[in-house]
């Protein structure tokens, strides 16, 4: 082979490997676009496949992007009042906190995972981004998801307890819940609609303790008109009672569990003082409690016919929790009506007279007011009322239910066998315990068939004192 060939012969090598080469490249290229033209091709479909499902999701959402995130907001601002309340002390401030960052968590849940309507990091700040990273977590569990959501508002109603608690007096927290009302309704509306059930309302526990049982006995009154005391200081027993509306009151058409019952008994005749007076609460505070009637279904002589009570008020004024004195307010005449306790020995009534002037008391019944009893007496109306049911149901079996002189033995002997039980445990009986002890007894036997003697309080009482104090 000569120069020139071997010359000749790698030019044409040359020119295969670039040719080669060339080909090599463009099938690179080839391959390249087909990929990127297959890789458009996938998120096309996969966004496609994205905005169907949003748009799918978008039409069964309960709520929209921005109503989540307002929910979101809001449970967020109520967190950080919790956090910073000087009324939840021992932890509970925090613990407050961290349960309000988990209902926000579990919306959040819905806003990215259900709804995908974006990041729960990208609206709220890290303390409670963090923390939705474990709502999220548990949300997963199908199981789990299902009964929280099912719970949402029954859990939620212990967290407006809390919110309507420190909404009763004057702290920083409460006034600041006060001025959110609004939005805490939007949350409960919230958690109603995704658990399918209604959120308990919250209860003022204050109220309830005083006014379920309440019971004020007044020595004395003075009327008002126009602001001016008239009439002098009328000293005479008058009994005050508040009870809960649990089963409606005779002679009106109620709503079972709407407000409280008020009623009055002359303490001198044992009568009504005047007719029971539906009331709702519509003031709570550390000094007063005040009721208000309202328009209710009233029986007349013309049928059932609408009242209006919203003339009347009462209110309950309150020293160191406990009440002082009571007013019956007549609005639409400008009267009122204040009743009073004045100290024991200062007016006596006809039963710390018979008392007093007893040659013969075995029980040592005493008005002495060191010895009155301070202590809060507890209702033993259902105990007294299931006994007394129980004596009359023998006195049926035996025939002697309609024998007046026999019930009223069982009766007087049922409260003797009372106050020697009490006597023969503390040596004495306070007159105060005794006449608590004596209203209970009378209440219940309204309760029984020993209603059937016609008593008023006074005959009840007077037949008692006479029995204890007369051989």
């Amino acid at each position: 082979m000569g120069i020139f060939d071997f010359f000749n012969k790698n030019k044409k090598e040359r020119e295969r490997q670039e040719q080669l080469r060339q080909q090599q490249e463009a099938e690179a290229k080839r391959k390249a676009e087909e990929q990127r033209k297959q890789a458009e091709t996938l998120h096309r479909e996969e966004e496609r496949k994205r905005q169907m499902q949003t748009a799918s999701s978008t039409a069964t959402c309960l709520f929209s992007k921005t109503e989540l995130e307002n929910l979101i907001q809001i449970l967020s601002r109520i967190s950080y009042i919790f956090q910073k309340s000087d009324r939840l002390i021992g932890g509970r401030n925090e613990k407050m906190m961290s349960r309000t960052h988990s209902y926000a968590g579990i919306l959040g849940y819905f806003y990215e995972k259900e709804y995908h309507y974006g990041k729960m990091a990208d609206i709220v700040d890290s303390r409670i981004a963090s923390h939705y990273l474990l709502v999220e977590q548990a949300m997963q569990n199908a199981e789990h998801r299902k009964r929280t959501i099912k719970e949402l508002a029954d859990n939620w109603s212990d967290v407006l307890q809390v919110i309507y608690n420190l909404q009763l007096d004057s702290n920083l927290a409460g006034d600041k819940f006060k001025t959110m009302e609004a939005d805490i309704q939007k949350v409960s509306e919230a958690f109603e609609k995704l658990s399918g059930s209604k959120c308990k309302k919250p209860k003022n526990q204050l109220e309830e303790a005083i006014l379920s049982n309440f019971d004020f006995n007044s020595n004395c009154h003075q009327r008002y008109e126009g602001g001016n005391a008239v009439m002098g200081l009328q000293v005479c027993p008058r009994y005050l009672k508040i009870r809960k509306n649990v089963n409606g009151c005779s002679g009106y058409q109620l709503k079972p569990g709407d407000g409280y019952i008020l009623s009055a008994t002359n303490g001198d005749t044992g009568k009504p003082q005047f007719a029971p007076k539906p009331m709702r609460v519509v003031k709570f505070t550390d000094n007063e409690i005040l009721l208000k009637g309202y328009t209710v279904s009233a029986q007349t002589p013309f049928g059932w016919q609408e009242v209006d009570l919203s003339d009347y008020g009462f209110s309950i004024w309150l020293k160191n929790g406990k009440p002082e004195r009571c007013e019956l307010h007549m609005y639409d005449r400008n009267v009122k009506l204040e009743y009073l306790n004045k100290p024991q020995g200062q007016e006596d009534d006809r039963y710390s007279r018979m008392v007093k002037n007893a040659t013969f008391n075995p029980f040592n019944i005493t008005c002495d007011p060191n010895l009155e009893n301070k202590n809060e007496m507890p209702d033993f109306r259902a105990v007294f009322t299931n006994e007394l049911t129980n004596t009359y149901n023998r006195l049926v079996a035996f025939n002697e239910a309609n024998n007046r002189e026999t019930l009223t033995s069982m009766i007087t002997g049922y409260t003797f066998n009372l106050v020697e039980s009490y006597y023969k445990n503390a040596g004495y009986v306070p007159k105060n315990t005794l006449d608590k002890i004596l209203e209970q007894v009378y209440d219940a036997i309204q309760q029984t068939g020993f209603r059937v003697l016609n008593w008023t309080l006074d005959d009840f009482k007077y037949n008692c004192y006479y029995g204890y104090l007369n051989k």
